[in-house]
Formats: C-alpha cells, structure tokens, sequence
C-alpha cells in the first residue's frame, strides 16, 4: 500500500482521533516521530496507523492491529511513500 495523502494526528483517547494537517515529508521526520499516529485517506477509505520507522525513501507505518497500538512494535509495517 503507497500512501498518496498523510495528515499528523494526535491519539485524544476521550475523544477519539484529531486530524491534522501537516503532510509528512522525509525532511521534517525525526527519531521523536516513531510511535506517532497517523493517518491515510485515499481512494475513498480512511486507515488509521502508527509510525514504525522510516529511512530516506519510505515510511514504514503499521496498520490493523487489533487495537493494541501499545503493541504496535510487534506487527508487520507497511512501506509508505512520504509527500514528495
């Protein structure tokens, strides 16, 4: 799965998912971004996920699991194409 659309979000465990939007590029990423929520919205589906790692050509981004995003280290990244 390629990502054609990524917007920052923060995790409001009361109110659910906040969308920002910052596109992400592969300039702005640092170690602090690992573990950050995101979120995919293309092709007329919206997935939630969390920042696995990255280098400099992809992000590594885990989707689907379970709910146990505590755990999100545990599973399967998908590789994302960054906003160029």
């Amino acid at each position: 799965m390629l990502a054609n659309f990524w917007a920052l979000t923060l995790n409001r465990p009361l109110a659910g998912w906040k969308v920002e939007v910052n596109m992400i590029t592969l300039d702005n990423l640092t170690k602090a971004d690992i573990g950050r929520y995101v979120e995919y919205a293309g092709h007329n589906t919206t997935e939630k996920g969390r920042i696995k790692s990255f280098n400099d050509k992809w992000i590594f981004v885990v989707f689907h699991c379970d709910d146990k995003w505590d755990q999100f280290r545990n599973y399967t990244a998908a590789a994302c194409a960054p906003e160029s």
